[in-house]
């Protein structure tokens, strides 16, 4: 029945058609491009309710849409052949960590989930059950995510969850190569897969979209995000046309290759990444430059500092 559940699809679209001329504009975007301030409040006001942050909300906008009035927009050309020096370790960044997500293996689970079920020693029916628990686990711990991304940071997050991974896909690996010799094997299998897709989807799977929006200033951000975006579908592509081919060659030991891309990326977010959370796109903006100038800020001072609009 893959045709009805691929038509379902059509459900979600029009309901998505219905409920989005009620969703408000971006604020930014209604206060920087638009320069419509009582907008902006009105559109902060349905999205945060009656919250007494909404008026330093609209003065750090504010602060940023000061600075930048007169900046150009910068092209993709521009950003890629890095016309300010400033813009390499960002750029980097978020090409890293998009990179990462999807040579974690992520989609190379999902998308032969059967196949890897299959080669456990699942029944149909147990595959089927198995499939069903994958998916709900990922709405659920993504919705957790959400939910404690603003305590906990952006960086640990990303950093401990991608360096958990690697642990997760060598276990997957050991069940699998040994899954012929004791039966019990199959379900830790199933286990590490469910244990993956819990630690992937708190942090790897949605921050690296918010934290390419975060990196950058109001000039080159459009340019920026669509890099990023490009990288993450080009990488999701790539995994799921080598992974047959890997699989083949070298049988279960597939999930090794993307157990060194996550330790390569928890090793790069360990070293480059800072926190953005409670900083403004210009102070973290100024973060770079400082580095890119061989500024004599120090690591201590970085994780520390924070802006406060007032």
């Amino acid at each position: 029945m893959w045709s009805a559940v691929l038509a379902l699809t059509v459900v979600t679209s029009i309901v998505e058609f219905i409920v989005l001329p009620f969703c408000p504009e971006s604020p930014r975007w209604l206060l920087i491009v638009k320069d419509e301030r009582d907008e902006a409040i009105k559109a902060l006001r349905q999205l945060r309710g009656d919250d007494d942050m909404i008026e330093r909300e609209i003065v750090e906008m504010q602060f940023e849409h000061d600075n930048e009035r007169d900046v150009e927009r910068i092209g993709i050309a521009d950003l890629i052949c890095l016309r300010d020096r400033a813009w390499l370790l960002p750029l980097l960044i978020c090409v890293v960590i998009h990179l990462g997500q999807q040579l974690s293996g992520i989609n190379a689970i999902i998308f032969y989930s059967w196949e890897l079920y299959n080669a456990a020693g699942m029944s149909e029916k147990e595959i089927a059950y198995a499939t069903v628990g994958f998916g709900a686990l990922n709405v659920c711990v993504t919705t957790v995510s959400v939910l404690v991304v603003e305590r906990i940071g952006r960086r640990p997050l990303l950093l401990y969850p991608f360096g958990i991974i690697a642990l997760w896909l060598v276990g997957l690996t050991v069940c699998l190569a040994l899954q012929g010799q004791y039966e019990w094997l199959k379900w830790m299998s199933l286990v590490f897969v469910y244990l993956y897709i819990i630690t992937f989807a708190i942090g790897p799977a949605p921050l690296p979209y918010l934290i390419s929006a975060e990196l950058w200033s109001q000039g080159p951000r459009p340019s920026a995000l669509s890099v990023s975006i490009q990288v993450n579908w080009w990488t999701n592509f790539a995994v799921q046309l080598t992974f047959p081919p890997i699989q083949a060659a070298i049988g279960q030991y597939v999930f090794l290759i993307y157990d060194v891309c996550a330790i390569a990326t928890t090793a790069f977010i360990y070293f480059y990444l800072p926190e953005t959370r409670n900083r403004s796109f210009d102070e973290i903006a100024s973060i770079f430059r400082d580095r890119a100038e061989g500024g004599t800020r120090n690591k201590q001072q970085i994780e520390m500092s924070s802006y406060d609009p007032q």
